[in-house]
């Protein structure tokens, strides 16, 4: 079934078994590495909680001002500071809401930066009409498929955005990262995904664009518009990805790395001495 929820939790979301572009990750490896990652769900890494609150303070920041607070000063071991952390969840506070001052002010310092910036707070802000945490579902090649859109843009609207957090959003940089991670085979996955539920009376997205924030003050952020190569490539990879998938739900097989032996080469730098 294909459409688009604009108001799906984030726990509804993740609780859909539908084929995601994190479990492509993991299947690129080998299948036996995704079947083993949905049987054994390991707990969030703390990169990924910070992904996640920085995430929410720029797409949804009602909700983040509500629910989000700068914890105390201070060594949180010591007693007085522990009091203060005390104090605010007796407030009905979540600890898990409760910021160290460093990431509360990363936080806003992400918000703050995107937000001047003339094109990637049009991209991503609800502040200028965009529509953020979309989330799509649609079928391909016979599996049920799905999609978390950081934004759809109102000033942009043949755009899906999508917002990344880097070490560095220097172009040669955040190029290697887009290859490393995969960012390539997102866009084409959710642009497939866009163009599925198309009969959706909503605009056309046919570009994906990243907005690239690096982790660390000044919170230099630069926009990327991924190309026609780039895409290319990602769309070859997703069909290749959806077959594999597909022969391993059908034959309910998850082999790993081939089994016989496999001559190894050294790498090329290996031989420059």
């Amino acid at each position: 079934m294909k459409h688009i929820d604009y108001s799906l939790s984030p726990e509804d979301y993740h609780a859909n078994g539908a084929l995601s572009n994190s479990m492509l990750s993991r299947l690129k490896k080998s299948p036996a590495h995704l079947k083993h990652y949905l049987e054994n769900p390991e707990p969030p890494t703390p990169a990924m909680i910070t992904g996640t609150i920085v995430h929410t303070c720029v797409l949804e920041p009602d909700f983040f001002e509500v629910n989000f607070v700068r914890g105390p000063e201070g060594d949180r071991r010591t007693k007085a500071v522990k009091a203060e952390y005390a104090a605010l969840e007796e407030q009905g506070i979540h600890r898990e809401c409760i910021l160290s001052p460093a990431a509360y002010d990363q936080c806003i310092g992400i918000r703050d930066a995107i937000y001047h910036h003339p094109i990637a707070s049009q991209l991503l802000l609800p502040a200028y009409g965009a529509t953020t945490e979309a989330s799509m579902f649609w079928d391909a090649a016979g599996v049920q498929c799905r999609g978390r859109v950081d934004a759809l843009p109102l000033e942009y609207p043949h755009v899906i955005a999508d917002l990344k957090t880097c070490v560095s959003a220097e172009e040669s940089d955040f190029s290697r990262a887009a290859y490393n991670f995969g960012y390539y085979r997102q866009a084409a996955f959710y642009l497939n995904g866009f163009a599925c539920i198309e009969d959706i009376p909503m605009p056309s997205r046919t570009e994906f664009i990243i907005v690239a924030i690096e982790k660390t003050a000044p919170y230099a952020c630069q926009v990327f518009l991924l190309d026609d190569d780039a895409i290319e490539l990602g769309q070859e990879e997703v069909r290749v990805l959806l077959n594999v998938y597909k022969q391993c739900l059908d034959s309910d097989e998850w082999p790993a790395y081939p089994q016989e032996v496999t001559p190894l080469s050294l790498p090329g730098y290996a031989h420059t001495i």
